[in-house]
């Protein structure tokens, strides 16, 4: 999966979980491993994010704060949607989709929800 994806895959849990679901213990469980799969993968992103950060940018005001310059902008852009597309191995376990079918409804706004169906779901 995508770098871009782990992000939409991780905001689609949080408001999952939000959403008032009604799924058994190990429905919860894996939603739960999965989670972490995703905050591990996410931190790596972010960590790279940094980096570009300060390749494009200088710190703002003496301070350890760090921002992208209006010069390197496009730069600092174009380096992180490349980022986005790059491929992050994960293991995730899927829920079957009969668990989730009471569901259905609390799920209709829930961002990014065909990542889920993509990536954590199983027919049988």
């Amino acid at each position: 999966m995508t770098n871009l994806e782990v992000k939409g895959l991780l905001e689609c849990l949080d408001e999952f979980t939000q959403a008032n679901t009604s799924l058994s213990p190990q429905s919860w469980f894996t939603l739960s491993k999965n989670r972490k799969a995703l905050v591990l993968a996410d931190k790596d992103i972010e960590s790279a994010r940094i980096e570009l950060v300060k390749k494009h940018g200088e710190k703002v005001n003496g301070s350890d704060e760090v921002a992208v310059t209006p010069n390197n902008i496009d730069s600092f852009k174009k380096e992180y949607a490349e980022l986005l597309t790059l491929t992050s191995t994960l293991s995730l376990s899927k829920l079957k989709l009969i668990d989730l079918e009471s569901n259905m409804p609390t799920l209709k706004g829930v961002k990014n929800i065909y990542l889920f169906f993509d990536y954590m779901t199983k027919e049988k």
